[in-house]
């Protein structure tokens, strides 16, 4: 009987330890981990939606520049071709302005460098 006596202790004492180490888990996951997927998700949600206003804008730019050029008066002479990407600049400012970003800044996550092209090498 004694013995038995033991032997229950024993498990108990082997689910308490058990049990704490659960509830330790929980602790961590509920403290590090949860917070961290949300502001993982948060800040995948936020560049979502300024890769939408950025790509809007762009199709917002174009079309007001092509538009512009479409209906410049009669006589006038045609723009350059940096008159056009300042036109076309300012409309992405605008449009980006309105959204609630800040143009350059929004720009610049989304500039690419030109790739260099590629040298024919022939063996």
């Amino acid at each position: 009987m004694e013995k038995l006596n033991k032997k229950n202790m024993q498990v108990e004492k082997v689910i308490k330890v058990v049990a704490a180490v659960v509830v330790v888990f929980a602790v961590v996951y509920g403290l590090v981990y949860v917070p961290a997927q949300q502001i993982t998700m948060q800040k995948q949600a936020l560049d979502r939606a300024e890769t939408r206003v950025h790509n809007s804008c762009i199709l917002v730019a174009q079309r007001a520049t092509q538009e512009a050029l479409a209906n410049k008066p009669e006589g006038e002479e045609d723009a350059t071709e940096a008159q056009i990407n300042e036109f076309l600049g300012s409309q992405y400012a605008q449009c980006v302005a309105v959204e609630g970003y800040n143009a350059s800044e929004l720009s610049s996550k989304f500039t690419v460098a030109a790739e260099p092209e590629a040298e024919n090498t022939e063996l």
